[in-house]
């Protein structure tokens, strides 16, 4: 690394005049560091010049090295110590990352809500409903909601052939739901893809364990023996980060006849509604309160 000097007008006559005399280079170093301490000069500029970067880090290397052999209990202590905590941060940041992610990826993540119930302020609001409450709301706020979905978790025993699976990760919903959200749908229209009560959607992962390379679409699959229904459509493999956790889809229509479906007590759903893009949530929201006293008194 070499350092150079550039001084001009009455600062050079300065500095020749008070160093003509100054012979080693190491007699004109301590000459400019003295003429920079007179206040009266000016116009100096420092130009850095690096030739040799990679000796000097080769150096740097070299001595840590040196360094760490000469003391291997200790440098051990630091080195693990520090991986650990840089291990640590990473996963930190990357739990925090994924919590305050969760639902991104939905295009209409601020217009969806999942509506929320508490007859007591003093306890957490609870997230069911019974079936007959979208009906309700999109009836009672027609200006303001735009659309409602239910969606029931279950489990299912599920024959293929002759195989059975034991599924726990099963979604009753209407038809609506590839609309609302933004779940990747690899083969089968969203809008309609659900329409027909004896159809059902798998993930890759689901259709890859039923029919292996097999083509999935059009395939017949039986819920508990009882209900058989038609794969119409695949999913992209649902992300870590989604509250709703799926391996298969199937409509809620294949229950609207049923009589639990529409008992107003049967509270066992979620409930979510898209707003219009003028309505204000909170405005809604304080609206709801003459709306649980009309039905449920």
């Amino acid at each position: 690394m070499t350092v150079s000097w550039i001084i001009s007008g009455e600062s050079n006559r300065h500095l020749r005049t008070h160093c003509v005399r100054k012979r080693t280079t190491s007699d004109k170093r301590f000459c400019i560091f003295g003429w920079l301490s007179i206040p009266q000069t000016n116009g100096i500029e420092f130009r850095v010049f690096c030739h040799n970067l990679t000796d000097m880090f080769k150096n740097y290397v070299l001595i840590a090295a040196r360094n760490l052999m000469k003391n291997k209990v200790f440098s051990l202590i630091n080195i693990l110590g520090l991986t650990i905590g840089i291990t640590v941060c990473l996963m930190i940041f990357l739990y925090i990352r994924t919590e305050f992610g969760a639902d991104d990826f939905h295009t209409k993540k601020d217009q969806v809500f999942r509506v929320m119930r508490s007859f007591d302020p003093n306890k957490p609001s609870a997230p069911y409903f019974s079936g007959p409450y979208a009906t309700a709301l999109l009836n009672d706020y027609p200006g303001q909601i735009k659309s409602a979905i239910r969606v029931l978790r279950s489990n299912a025993l599920v024959s293929v052939g002759d195989k059975s699976f034991n599924e726990k990760n099963l979604l009753l919903t209407d038809a609506g739901f590839f609309q609302m959200f933004s779940y990747s749908l690899l083969t089968g229209n969203p809008a309609d893809v659900l329409k027909e009560p004896g159809s059902v959607v798998l993930t890759e992962a689901t259709a890859r364990k039923y029919f292996g390379k097999e083509e999935a679409i059009g395939k017949i699959i039986e819920l508990d023996k009882t209900t058989k229904l038609k794969v119409t459509g695949i999913a992209k493999d649902v992300a870590a980060n989604s509250h709703l956790e799926f391996d298969m889809i199937a409509p809620l229509s294949n229950y609207y006849n049923e009589g639990w479906f529409g008992e107003w007590i049967n509270n066992s759903m979620f409930t979510y509604v898209e707003l219009t893009d003028r309505t204000d949530a909170k405005l809604l929201e304080k609206q709801f309160p003459a709306f649980m006293e009309k039905y449920m008194g």
